[in-house]
């Protein structure tokens, strides 16, 4: 989560996060999630994406995506008193340069 101070005009603080999962449009992009103790959700309802992180158990979701832009979704458990603090970023770009 981005604090106050990095913030500019028009941008979402508690939906942004530091570091961007940046992929290119058009390639398989497999997403594998665990936990360590409670359960987590990677949630992007935009891209139609949810993936549950458990203890122990390794989960998998592979996409496609085919148009570019950035996607923000978050976990969506309940999981832990800083749940509201977990933002996730997908950013798609063309292969062309």
């Amino acid at each position: 989560m981005k604090s106050l101070d990095d913030l500019s005009v028009k941008k979402i603080r508690l939906f942004d996060a530091d570091n961007r999962c940046v992929s290119p449009v058009g390639v398989n992009v497999g997403v594998y999630c665990t936990s360590g103790n409670v359960i987590h959700s990677f949630a992007v309802p935009k891209c139609f994406t949810k993936i549950d992180a458990l203890n122990g158990l390794l989960t998998k979701v592979t996409c496609n995506f085919s148009c570019s832009g950035l996607f923000f979704g978050q976990c969506s458990e309940i999981c832990s008193a800083n749940h509201r603090f977990m933002p996730i970023v997908l950013k798609f770009t063309s292969l062309e340069c």
